[in-house]
């Protein structure tokens, strides 16, 4: 359970909390504070379902965060991790390809792209994912989490090479 823990910060951290607009979303109010403590109190509900290894209930916490404030990526990140560890790699990319929509330079999001991708045997998809990762993470200067997706990238190409 430490590392779900672990894990959710380090999603935190590499997701970027900061809340960046699309332009082609359609115009909305930014939430109320109000708003925002619920969606976090939902945030919080889920990982102590998850603590608790009761993964349907923190799935429907993490849906209802999304539900208060949509333009938030945190929670579909973690909602998304939650999907790969139940190996439901339709739902995290369903999760991951909206961070993305919403937050077009979270490395993390792609890294996990990727890696969902690949699990589904979309190999050249997830190749251009991690990728895209890579040159985030070293525009951005986080040279730990560029070796990490650089050595990523490298065994996935190297195995894309050993099939054809």
């Amino acid at each position: 359970m430490k590392n779900i823990v672990v894990f959710f910060i380090l999603i935190s951290l590499l997701s970027g909390c900061e809340r960046k607009s699309d332009s082609s979303a359609s115009p909305s109010r930014p939430p109320s504070a109000q708003e925002i403590n619920l969606e976090d109190n939902y945030i919080q509900q889920g990982v102590a379902f998850l603590n608790k290894s009761d993964l349907p209930a923190a799935i429907h916490s993490f849906n209802k965060a999304i539900a208060q404030n949509p333009q938030d990526p945190k929670p579909r990140m973690i909602l998304a991790e939650v999907y790969i560890r139940i190996k439901n790699y339709e739902g995290a990319v369903n999760n991951l390809n909206s961070v993305v929509a919403l937050q077009p330079d979270n490395a993390a999001a792609y890294y996990f792209l990727g890696i969902c991708k690949g699990l589904m045997g979309d190999r050249k998809t997830a190749i251009e994912n991690v990728q895209r990762a890579v040159a985030i993470f070293q525009q951005k200067k986080d040279e730990e989490n560029f070796k990490k997706a650089l050595l990523t990238l490298q065994q996935m190409m190297q195995a894309q090479e050993a099939t054809q």
